[in-house]
């Protein structure tokens, strides 16, 4: 019975994972512009996220979490102003670039685009995965009163299926997610002038803003 709860919840969870959705988004926003460590890094801060949300299930907050919508609309105004504020963080940059236009400009600018990642790059990355995980509604009741439903008492220990799904979670949607990333970063790749960098980070903006818009029309 064990087994088969597993294999039903790796199917839901693959589903879930490959749909396009704010996650999804974001790495694939994120390889893009900025290459695929990049991607994978937001791709671990989801995933990780997912794994606080196992655990917090699994003592047994998920229902307290549940029943106070005070704390989830906080969470969703934190997550979308931090998301806003990136995205007007990469606009002022485009618009400070633009100002300051000039053929040397955009060379130097299109050369710094394939700099190697930073750790503070892959930081915030992460965080930007952890800020979309953490403000989706949607993703905090599938692990907060979802999951719970593939937990069968009968089979023996409830902590020990939590960790088998938290563990089927993972081989299921990190791959995805580390697969968006490298076709994104792909076709990163071949857009490597100055200009075409440019629409990308306004691509990235837009994407990053109206995931901030839709994360606030949800909290209302």
């Amino acid at each position: 019975m064990l087994t088969e709860q597993l294999i039903w919840y790796g199917i839901a969870e693959f589903f879930f994972s490959i749909s396009p959705g704010p996650a999804v988004f974001l790495v694939i926003s994120l390889a893009l512009r900025q290459g695929f460590a990049n991607g994978a890094a937001a791709a671990l801060g989801i995933v990780g996220l997912n794994l606080f949300y196992f655990a917090l299930s699994a003592a047994g907050v998920g229902a307290l979490l549940v029943a106070s919508p005070n704390l989830f609309f906080a969470l969703k105004i934190i997550g979308a102003a931090y998301l806003a504020w990136v995205a007007a963080g990469i606009l002022l940059s485009l618009w400070r670039e633009w100002r300051t236009s000039s053929a040397a400009t955009a060379e130097a600018a299109g050369a710094g685009n394939t700099a190697p990642t930073s750790r503070r790059d892959l930081l915030m990355s992460l965080m930007k995965g952890l800020a979309v995980q953490a403000s989706n509604m949607k993703n905090i009741m599938l692990f907060l009163a979802i999951i719970p439903q593939f937990v069968v008492p009968e089979a023996g220990n409830v902590g020990l299926q939590f960790m088998g799904l938290a563990v089927v979670s993972v081989l299921v949607e990190l791959p995805i997610l580390l697969a968006y990333a490298v076709l994104a970063a792909r076709l990163g790749q071949t857009m490597r002038s100055a200009r075409v960098r440019q629409w990308l980070d306004a691509l990235s903006a837009a994407v990053l803003l109206a995931i901030a818009g839709s994360i606030l029309r949800s909290a209302k």
